[in-house]
């Protein structure tokens, strides 16, 4: 586990052939604008898999995919960082990318 990083919590900036699994990222003290914006943050990687992992309490985004290709997002969590009801899980909306995607991403390479 990552937990209560000052700024992004695993950040990998540059890369091939990366795989980021089983990994929890998360701020304990729960969403605050002074958590880091990204608990997963691919940036100018390729050939990339971020699969079951949680984020939680990311200012921003739990995952966000910038500037990569063939990158496969699947089976990952994050905790409602806003008001979201009683789901303290949903899916897709903690992710971001920096690139049109096609419907469906959360299971589908961008």
């Amino acid at each position: 586990a990552i937990e209560d990083t000052i700024g992004d919590g695993l950040k990998v900036n540059g890369g091939e052939n990366i795989i980021i699994r089983g990994v929890r990222v998360e701020w304990t003290n729960g969403y605050s604008t002074d958590n880091g914006a990204y608990g997963i943050y691919p940036v100018q990687t390729t050939n990339v898999l971020v699969e079951n992992t949680v984020a939680i309490g990311a200012s921003d985004a739990g995952i966000y995919v910038g500037q990569s290709r063939n990158v496969i997002v699947r089976n990952n969590r994050r905790r409602c960082l806003r008001q979201c009801g009683d789901q303290q899980y949903r899916r897709h909306p903690g992710l971001q990318h920096a690139q049109p995607a096609p419907a469906g991403l959360w299971h589908a390479r961008l």
